[in-house]
């Protein structure tokens, strides 16, 4: 990065953020009784949720990684797991269009 932000830095400071604020709504919802405020502080943790899911995966696959290298096992349905990969593919990349569609519609020529 050119401009020597850091992204790390950037995600701590949203997540300590997330988290304050996610504690500050429940001890209010605890306060006050108040279930409009008790769903606002689950609501606040689904950064925290997404960041868990994200992390539980990676450890996951790279259990699964190890594994099948240590205990290979040949795969039972090898063609419907590419045709998953595949449908995976198109459905991002057509994601990918619509978004880069809506984004050319404010960047007025500028770069991505």
């Amino acid at each position: 990065m050119s401009s020597g932000a850091d992204s790390t830095r950037s995600i701590l400071y949203a997540l300590i953020a997330n988290g304050a604020i996610a504690v500050a709504k429940g001890v209010a919802a605890a306060v006050t009784n108040s279930r409009a405020m008790l769903a606002e502080a689950i609501y606040s943790w689904s950064f925290i949720v997404a960041l868990l899911l994200f992390s539980v995966g990676d450890v996951f696959s790279v259990y699964e990684g190890w594994h099948q290298l240590h205990f290979p096992e040949p795969p039972e349905s090898l063609w419907i797991a590419i045709g998953v990969l595949v449908f995976a593919v198109v459905a991002e990349g057509l994601s990918l269009l619509g978004c880069l569609k809506e984004i050319n519609k404010v960047r007025h020529g500028r770069k991505l």
